[in-house]
């Protein structure tokens, strides 16, 4: 959940012990407080705890919802904050042959991913698996996908990133797609330059919360970093097979 309104006095288990509870299992979720009988040592304890903010009762509605709005918001804040810092790995990275394994582990961390890979266009046309970190690496580098083929292989043709459940046929490009059971949701997202395909990134959940809409606009902000750190890559072999002609 984004955020939590509870309050202090509950029957069987205390408001602070939800509190604590909720924070243990997702630190990102805000949590807001709320009592009839307020006092200064249960503010404190409840702000210790990891509140967002402590909200004594009776209060108007309108009040109460302009708090629910500001914790959402610093949730949104917090997230977007995250994957900026992370994705500064991705740029910082100079050996290119590990830019893939880099983007994977980045984009498993920041988007709370289960297993991740990263599909490359091969001189063929078809799809290869630079990095996977849910298979080993003689077993990725042999995955190949032609363009239309399976998931990735449609979105690698229309270029449109697609937020997909436990069943596919809620999106009519893959209706006909057997689908893989382990796999709870996922975002398939094509990295582009332009009209040229420069990489697929392919985020599974397994058994967490699903993939959500905010989770897609995260995923447009990591392709982002990564189109840049791929083509800058490129531009740096470019160079030395430039240089190496020259030579």
């Amino acid at each position: 959940f984004d955020v939590v309104l509870c309050d202090v006095r509950l029957p069987g288990m205390s408001g602070v012990e939800v509190l604590r509870e909720v924070k243990q299992r997702s630190s990102t979720t805000e949590v807001i407080m709320t009592t009839g009988f307020a006092s200064l040592d249960s503010a404190v304890e409840c702000l210790r705890a990891g509140a967002f903010d402590f909200v004594q009762k009776p209060t108007h509605l309108v009040d109460l919802l302009a708090t629910v709005a500001r914790a959402a918001e610093r949730r949104r804040l917090r997230a977007t904050t995250e994957l900026y810092r992370a994705s500064q790995a991705i740029l910082a990275t100079t050996e290119p042959e590990r830019l893939p394994q880099v983007i994977v582990e980045v984009a498993m961390s920041v988007m709370e991913a289960d297993d991740v890979s990263l599909m490359l266009p091969a001189t063929d046309g078809s799809l290869r698996v630079a990095y996977s970190s849910g298979l080993p690496p003689e077993v990725a580098a042999s995955v190949r996908l032609t363009l239309g083929e399976r998931v990735a292989g449609r979105i690698a043709q229309d270029k449109k990133p697609a937020l997909l459940s436990e069943a596919l046929g809620g999106d009519p490009r893959f209706a006909d797609v057997d689908t893989f059971g382990r796999v709870r949701s996922s975002i398939v997202y094509p990295v582009v330059a332009g009209e040229r395909l420069v990489a697929v990134l392919n985020l599974n959940r397994l058994a967490a919360r699903p993939f959500r809409r905010e989770d897609l606009d995260r995923a447009a902000v990591l392709a982002a970093h990564v189109l840049l750190a791929l083509e800058n890559a490129r531009l740096v072999r470019q160079m030395i097979d430039t240089e190496r002609l020259a030579s």
